[in-house]
């Protein structure tokens, strides 16, 4: 994907609503606190966990924005480069029909790491 430019593309919009529906489980939101936390109804939140149309880049930046996805151009460390870099090498070598779906497993996996068994923290500071 390319970096935020102001305006993303349709696909890039596709990429980043599939991955909406993890990144809140992630943080143990239902669709409802959602949608409260980013300002847009549960049926957006719905809409984008379901894929049935591609979002709107402002509500889905809005939603993205809670889940504590920046589109801004990103600052790694050097380990986490190193990784970014690594992992960019093996997806590109996975056949493209079978791509998204160890990629998808990959992040959910990655995102238990964000799990918490006493709190998670939600944008703002405050505990759930």
């Amino acid at each position: 994907m390319s970096r935020y430019k102001g305006e993303l593309s349709e696909d890039e919009r596709a990429e980043y609503a599939s991955q909406v529906k993890t990144l809140r489980q992630a943080k143990n939101l239902t669709q409802r606190q959602l949608a409260d936390l980013a300002n847009v109804s549960r049926a957006t939140i719905n809409t984008l966990e379901s894929g049935s149309t591609t979002p709107q880049t402002g509500k889905l930046t809005q939603v993205l924005a809670v889940l504590g996805v920046d589109l801004g151009e990103p600052q790694f460390d050097e380990q986490t480069q190193l990784w970014l870099s690594m992992m960019g090498t093996m997806i590109e070598a996975i056949p493209e029909p079978r791509r998204l779906q160890y990629v998808n497993a990959a992040i959910r996996k990655l995102s238990d790491g964000l799990k918490s068994e006493n709190a998670f923290i939600l944008p703002g500071g405050s505990a759930k």
